[in-house]
């Protein structure tokens, strides 16, 4: 049995232990021993019942370990996944009792409970699909966003890397979100997105100047 370690020990890394414990198809597979997380102060705490094993220098690199990516911010997502995949981890994907289409593309991504991907989208590598996130057939999500409870993607949607779509926001189809860019509680967007803003409202508007 292989063994598992969540990156990130916070509020979203304890979601997803409490939901691969309730996830006994996964059981047979690999068991969850562990969290990585570069905050000092955690180092050899025990944190919702299992270790903080410290950070990317503590992370045990071998055959029988992998990994998946709890953290909300796409930035310091991608400071640490990257060097952990440069030390050698191997990240997989998690899906938890979710829907995927046919031909839909799934990376080293975490998929949650309820999350929907239709047919022939694309989601990348480190990826968070929170509960009830529908992503609409032919989407592509780029590396590091974070989609988050019940937001609705429309078709053939473009989300650039290092998105956060908070929840119940509602992207239309068709549309072009940029690098980078926030999308607001609630916010309902119409059109594209230039990369870094910050869409709030119905319809949505950047108030980042």
């Amino acid at each position: 049995m292989r063994h598992m370690y969540i990156v990130g020990a916070g509020a979203l890394g304890r979601e997803l232990l409490s939901l691969l414990h309730k996830d006994s198809a996964h059981g047979r597979e690999w068991v969850v021993v562990g969290f990585v997380d570069s905050r000092a102060e955690l180092k050899g705490q025990i944190v919702a019942g299992i270790p903080v094993v410290g950070g990317v220098e503590d992370a045990p690199v071998h055959e029988m370990a992998i990994y998946c990516s709890a953290i909300g911010d796409p930035v310091v997502k991608k400071e640490i996944v990257s060097a952990l995949v440069e030390k050698g981890a191997v990240f997989v994907p998690i899906r938890t009792q979710c829907e995927v289409g046919e031909r839909a593309h799934i990376g080293a991504a975490v998929l949650q409970l309820n999350a929907t991907v239709s047919v022939d989208a694309f989601v990348d590598d480190h990826v968070y699909l929170d509960s009830g996130s529908v992503i609409g057939h032919d989407t592509r999500v780029d590396r590091y966003s974070h989609i988050g409870r019940n937001v609705f993607i429309g078709g053939r949607v473009e989300i650039g890397a290092g998105v956060v779509a908070h929840s119940c926001s509602v992207i239309s189809q068709g549309l072009k979100i940029g690098e980078g860019a926030t999308i607001g509680i609630g916010a309902v967007v119409m059109r594209d997105v230039p990369p870094g803003a910050l869409m709030v409202g119905n319809p949505a508007k950047n108030i980042k100047n």
